[in-house]
C-alpha cells in the first residue's frame, strides 16, 4: 500500500476513469484511486498472474493500455451495452481505444454486477476463466448499492482461486464497515478512505477461501481417493 500511495502521490503510472460513481468527485480523489488500481493490475501482470479479471461498469480501457507481459489473458466483465459501445469504438478508424499488445488475448463477458439476475461466476467460466488457478482482479464497485456489492463481492470469490488478488473500490459506512463486506466474502484486505470521495474506500487484499472450481476439484479427488484400496485418512 504504501508503494501504491507514492504511486498516486506523483509517480508515471497511467490514470484511467472506470468507476462511474467517482465521476462527480473531485478529480485528485479519481486520479488518486484510478492510479493505485493501475499500479496493481501491473504489479499483478508481472507476477504470476497471467489471468486478469476487470469488473466495472465498462468501456475500461486497461486491456489496451497497461503492459500486461504475453500469455496474459483479460477477462472484461461490464455490461453488454457497454462492450457494444466499446466494440463500436474500437471498429472506427481513430477510434481511440488502444489494442492489447500481442501475446495478450483481450475477452468481454457481459455481466452486469448492478443486475442481480446476472451470474458473474458463470459468466466468468462460459468465457474460459479458470477458477483454479491465481488471478489478479480488479473491481470498480463504488457505484452498486450495498446489496449488489455484497453479490459481486461474492461471485467474484466464487470465481477467484485463493491467493487471488482482488483490488478496488466499494461504497461503504466507514474503514471498518469496507474491510466486513469484504470479510464477508473471504476476502482479507488493507482498506483506505478515497480522499474527495465521501463513503468510497480502496482495497488491495487476498482471496482466501477456495473458488468454486477448486472445492469441485477437491472433492474429486476426496471421492477417487475414497474408491482407491486402502485408502485411509483424508485428502487436503
Amino acid at each position: 500500500l504504501a508503494a501504491l500511495a507514492a504511486a498516486a502521490a506523483g509517480a508515471p503510472v497511467p490514470v484511467t476513469p472506470t468507476a462511474a460513481a467517482l465521476a462527480a468527485a473531485a478529480v485528485g480523489a479519481d486520479a488518486t484511486l484510478m492510479a493505485a488500481l493501475d499500479l496493481a493490475c501491473m504489479e499483478a501482470g508481472g507476477a504470476e498472474y497471467r489471468q486478469v479479471v476487470l469488473l466495472g461498469p465498462g468501456l475500461d480501457p486497461r486491456p489496451g493500455t497497461l503492459p500486461w507481459p504475453p500469455g496474459t489473458i483479460v477477462y472484461d466483465v461490464a455490461p453488454a451495452d457497454a462492450h457494444a459501445v466499446a466494440a463500436a469504438a474500437a471498429a472506427k478508424a481513430g477510434g481511440g481505444r488502444a489494442a492489447p499488445r500481442r501475446g495478450v488475448l483481450h475477452v468481454r463477458v457481459a455481466a452486469d454486477a448492478a443486475d442481480a439476475s446476472d451470474d458473474i461466476t458463470t459468466a466468468l467460466a462460459d468465457r474460459g476463466h479458470r477458477g483454479d488457478r491465481l488471478t489478479a482482479a480488479a473491481a470498480s464497485l463504488s457505484h452498486l448499492d450495498r446489496g449488489a456489492t455484497r453479490r459481486a463481492l461474492a461471485a467474484l470469490a466464487s470465481a477467484l482461486a485463493r491467493c487471488s488478488l482482488l483490488t478496488g473500490d466499494l461504497a461503504a459506512a466507514g474503514s471498518s464497515d469496507a474491510a466486513d463486506l469484504l470479510a464477508e466474502a473471504g476476502v482479507v484486505a488493507d482498506v483506505a478512505a478515497v480522499a474527495g470521495a465521501r463513503g468510497v474506500f480502496s482495497f488491495t487484499g487476498q482471496a482466501r477461501a477456495r473458488s468454486d472450481a477448486e472445492r469441485e476439484l477437491l472433492e474429486a479427488h476426496e471421492e477417487a481417493a475414497e474408491e482407491a484400496e486402502g485408502f485411509e485418512g483424508n485428502v487436503s
